[in-house]
Parts: C-alpha cells; structure tokens; sequence
C-alpha cells in the first residue's frame, strides 16, 4: 500500500514539474468553499474547494485541482479562506492543463516546499511496509543474512588519512 502511495506521489512531483510548462487557458471559477470535516481530537479539517470551468479548442472542460503543491488542508480555517479567497466564485483564472490529458488542469503550476519532507517519509514507510511484508510473507526467511547484505566494512588505508566504505554479503 505505502509502495503505491510512493509511486502516487513522485508522479505528483512529476506533473508539478510539468505544470510549468503546460499551455493556458482562460477559466472561470464555478465554486469556492471551505470543506469542514470532523478531525476527531485535533479539531476540525479545513479544506479549500474550487471548481472551475475552461474550454480548449471550443471543448469544454471542468477541474477542481488548484496545484501539485502541498496539500492546503488545516486545522486552521486561515490558510484555507486565504486560498479561496485568491480565487472567488465568478471570477475569471489562468487554467494550466496538460495538452496531452486537458482534463489535467491546475490553476498554480510548480511544487511547493513541503514535497521532499512527504517523499523521504512515504520512502521511509515504504522500507517498513515492505519489511513487514517479506517477515510475513516468508516467515522462513533469515533476516540475518538480509542484515548482512548491507552491513558495513570499514577499512583503514594509507595511515589513517583514507576510509574505505564497502558492502560485504554474509549470504552462504
């Protein structure tokens, strides 16, 4: 699951980085909220919501994606009446789609900051996730010899001035 939650993920970072480059079109905002759902202990989530409208080549299209960027979702309702407020109902917007997919339309092109720190975790749950799959799925298997694979040698060269770095294998 979190293996595919990854692969989810890089290819979000991989169309924010082509949403640059993409072709615009003239839109029109359709619908502006803020969503409010129940966040248990942590109060509630506030979550901007637009919809737009767009045509390309006479055919019309409707979008809801604002960026590739982080998600806006809070627990504060000020990030998200920020967001909205950029784009309120009626009002007209650049639209960004992808001309190999229109329907693939954004209204900020690019990443925001928060995407390596939501990769490296995703790549971390990722390790573990797999982890407990093989201890599950071959419970036989002996993770010494897994352990062995990436265990490191360290070797002293020329007088201490130079570490050597290698990977041994205990496999038999």
């Amino acid at each position: 699951m979190s293996l595919l939650l990854l692969l989810g993920q890089i290819w979000s970072i991989y169309q924010g980085i082509q949403s640059k480059n993409w072709p615009t079109a003239e839109g029109v905002v359709i619908q502006s909220y803020v969503r409010i759902s129940p966040g248990g202990d942590s109060g509630d989530i506030y979550e901007p919501r637009i919809s737009y409208e767009y045509s390309i080549s006479g055919e019309p299209y409707e979008s809801n994606s604002i960026s590739y960027k982080q998600n806006p979702n809070t627990t504060s309702r000020g990030p998200a009446d920020d967001v909205i407020s950029k784009y309120p109902k009626g009002s007209r917007v650049r639209v960004y789609y992808d001309p190999n997919n229109p329907t693939n339309a954004v209204l900020e092109t690019g990443l925001g900051d928060g995407w390596p720190y939501l990769l490296l975790m995703l790549f971390f749950t990722t390790t573990i996730g797999t982890g407990i799959w093989a201890y599950v799925v071959w419970p036989g298997l002996n993770f010494d010899n897994i352990r062995g694979l990436f265990s490191l040698q360290i070797v002293r060269v020329s007088m201490g001035k130079c570490w050597r770095f290698s990977r041994i294998s205990t496999l038999r």
